[in-house]
């Protein structure tokens, strides 16, 4: 598998109908997943199933290092430019 750059851009791989029907959760709810780039750890198991039937396999590893790289860039983001917060 291609490397993703992050949680988000994986999560573009499904259609919002396709993320709600895989996750069990409403179309809005994939949608205010889809929108923020990440999904809540509790929707981790449904979403690797998901990608092994739909042929987008994951890993677990590789599923928890994208959502790492996501929230330390959006940590980054919010103190201004790589600045460290207090």
């Amino acid at each position: 598998m291609t490397k993703m750059c992050d949680f988000g851009q994986y999560l573009d791989l499904w259609p919002a109908i396709e993320l709600s029907e895989d996750l069990g959760i409403s179309y809005v709810a994939a949608q205010a997943i889809k929108r923020r780039g990440r999904a809540a750890a509790h929707h981790w198991p449904a979403l690797l199933r998901a990608a092994q039937a739909r042929a987008r396999p994951v890993t677990l590893p590789r599923l928890l290092e994208m959502w790492c790289e996501s929230e330390a860039a959006l940590r980054q983001s919010s103190t201004g430019r790589g600045r460290r917060a207090a």
